[in-house]
């Protein structure tokens, strides 16, 4: 199984949740979670929400000192900064760029790891239940 399979089952994404807290970095899957939630809300959120959730997400996840910083290149930052700023309607691909790092991350360091633990066995079984 890939990443993408993984995050695309709802079983799947909590026993990967559950690895990313213990290996202290669950910031980037929640980032995940809530762009992907941006994503797929955009077309039926009115702009005034469209900006409260971009702000929450950019105080949580992408701002400098946040509580749940993820890890993205500066010029990435600087991007998702000047999508926003450059009209009234943040673009729905404002988080497109962090989205693809933070997969990066986890694909090369938590995911390889996951797949090595006791609780990847566990998911495995479980997700023969969910299917079975």
């Amino acid at each position: 199984l890939g990443l993408s399979a993984i995050l695309n089952s709802e079983i799947g994404i909590n026993y990967f949740k559950i690895h990313m807290i213990n290996e202290l970095s669950i910031e980037s899957i929640l980032f995940w979670q809530n762009a992907m939630a941006w994503k797929n809300a955009y077309r039926t959120t009115s702009v005034l929400i469209r900006e409260e959730n971009y702000i929450r997400i950019f105080k949580t996840f992408i701002e400098h000192g946040s509580i749940m910083q993820i890890n993205i290149s500066y010029d990435t930052y600087e991007n998702v900064l000047r999508d926003a700023d450059r009209s009234k309607n943040i673009p729905e691909t404002v988080f497109d760029e962090c989205m693809t790092q933070a997969v990066y991350l986890m694909s090369s360091n938590a995911y390889p790891r996951f797949l090595r633990s006791e609780l990847y066995q566990r998911y495995l079984s479980a997700a023969r239940g969910e299917s079975g």
